[in-house]
């Protein structure tokens, strides 16, 4: 783990006991406390954590937004200044490259991405950009530049505003705020994140530290607690959202993970629509579902899930869940045999056959 990257919070994350997985080449903390008492922060309350590795990309020039409507599955002109929206960016095939969420200046556009996604993602901006290149566009990977952080919970208004003491903070989702955090001035992105709602602090990388700090004297007052990658990854798994990278690759679709409502297909033109279109007119051959195990099975990604003794599709996320007391999993399955309900087994790491029950999302 010695050549991963590090955020400028590393060292505080090592002196305060955390724990680091590798993240798609980034030492990310993974947690400092049991997950359990990190989720029950993040369910319950209010949690922060470092977003240091995940993407941002911006984008300039006059022909911005017709730029990016070619190339994201939702209008550019839907988004209001000063707002914030999500969209998916897809090859010719429909496939997923990244999944976005999409902030509209109204100079620039910031396009906060994933980092299993960095590389791929904006050498496929520039590579369309060179392309098309009736478009006047300027286009800049602004990840070291900038830092994020996130806070989420029920309670994660309470803490943003006792951080931005005195300023009236925007609050529902795609709202976005200006604000001024010490010397800092900040993006404050307001969302909902599976069955949380939370904010995303963006500024530039020179003050990420000290918005640490004031979020951790903010915190003292307010019970909040910096949370790892575990506890974030319970709650995604809960609520039945692919990770880009980890669930999803670039012939995954947004169709085939449940999220056709991301894509516009008002839309005239953009990258992948007629894959998509296609796809949408039959069956697709496997779908993106949820299993729910009784008690603890011991499984890992890639795990087989059959039906009836024949396979039928495979583990792609896998967590223990502290509300269900017992495993969850995301995963695909053949679309015929995916009804919500199904039981189905999943073969354990040691080679035991676990009985599940399928939850395909929406």
């Amino acid at each position: 783990m010695s050549s991963a990257r590090r955020s400028p919070l590393h060292e505080w994350h090592a002196s305060n006991g955390a724990q680091f997985i590798d993240l798609h080449g980034w030492q990310v903390p993974n947690q400092y406390a049991k997950p359990e008492i990190e989720y029950a922060a993040l369910r319950n309350g209010a949690a922060f954590s470092d977003l240091w590795h995940q993407s941002r990309f911006r984008i300039e020039g006059d022909d911005s937004i017709a730029f990016l409507n070619e190339l994201l599955t939702i209008k550019m002109e839907s988004i209001p200044v000063d707002g914030c929206a999500t969209a998916y960016m897809c090859n010719e095939r429909g496939g997923i490259i990244d999944f976005f969420s999409i902030y509209r200046d109204r100079n620039y556009i910031l396009l906060l991405g994933n980092c299993a996604a960095r590389a791929k993602a904006f050498d496929w901006l520039r590579t369309q950009a060179a392309q098309m290149n009736k478009y006047r566009v300027e286009i800049a990977d602004v990840s070291s530049a900038q830092g994020q952080i996130a806070v989420r919970g029920p309670s994660s208004l309470v803490l943003v505003e006792r951080l931005c003491f005195g300023q009236d903070i925007s609050k529902e989702a795609g709202d976005v705020t200006l604000a001024t955090i010490g010397t800092a001035r900040c993006l404050v992105i307001a969302g909902n994140h599976g069955p949380v709602k939370g904010f995303d602090l963006i500024a530039g990388s020179l003050y990420i530290v000290p918005i640490w700090e004031k979020l951790l004297e903010a915190s003292r007052a307010t019970g909040a607690r910096a949370i790892g990658h575990a506890a974030h990854d319970i709650l995604r798994i809960e609520s039945g959202s692919p990770s880009i990278g980890t669930d999803t690759d670039d012939s995954t679709t947004p169709i085939e993970i449940n999220d056709s409502d991301r894509v516009d297909f008002n839309k005239r033109l953009f990258m992948g629509r007629r894959a998509l279109m296609h796809s949408t007119s039959g069956e697709m051959s496997r779908c993106f579902v949820s299993l729910k195990f009784e008690g603890i099975a011991k499984i890992a990604p890639e795990a087989e899930v059959l039906y009836e003794s024949i396979p039928v599709g495979r583990v792609t996320s896998v967590t223990n869940s502290p509300v269900s007391r017992g495993t969850i999993a995301l995963g695909y399955m053949n679309s015929y045999k995916a009804n919500d309900g199904a039981n189905v087994a999943v073969r354990g790491t040691d080679d035991q056959l676990y009985p599940c029950v399928v939850a395909r999302e929406k």
